[in-house]
């Protein structure tokens, strides 16, 4: 993110950089440059911060494993973000899902081992291994991160 003032144009130059610290009692909304400004009034500090303290946090990666009685995209994506079929196929008919960084927009895709789904905002899934059951269902292991 580049918080800069309006008027200084980006495309003739290239401004420094600088790492920043900010700490206080605020929510994580969108924040614009006047809301950076105005933070400077209130209970909230902001402080240079050197490079070498810069610290990404970790992905969260959750293993799950679940039978299901199909291999289609809406099912495993459901069972895999915890979100209900009928919203995750509004957004596979959207757009808003890919597969293997491709977009798929059929509910009845059928993934397969090494499948990498990824939801915009919700993480990515990775389809582990697949095992048919003796009831001919589907053991799915997979591994959800954000």
């Amino acid at each position: 993110m580049a918080i800069a003032p309006a008027e200084l144009s980006l495309d003739d130059q290239r401004p420094p950089l600088a790492l920043v610290r900010i700490s206080g009692n605020f929510l994580f909304d969108p924040a614009t440059y006047i809301d950076f400004k105005s933070a400077l009034e209130a209970a909230v500090t902001v402080a240079p911060c050197p490079w070498d303290q810069l610290a990404i946090a970790p992905p969260q990666t959750k293993h799950l494993t679940t039978v299901e009685a199909s291999l289609r995209l809406d099912v495993v994506a459901s069972a895999g973000f915890g979100l209900s079929r009928s919203k995750i196929s509004e957004w596979i008919s959207s757009g808003m899902v890919r597969v293997n960084w491709h977009v798929v927009q059929h509910p009845r895709y059928a993934v397969k081992v090494n499948d990498l789904i990824t939801i915009r905002g919700k993480g990515k899934l990775v389809i582990q291994e697949i095992q048919t059951t003796k009831k001919n269902r589907y053991r799915l292991e997979m591994e959800r991160s954000r």
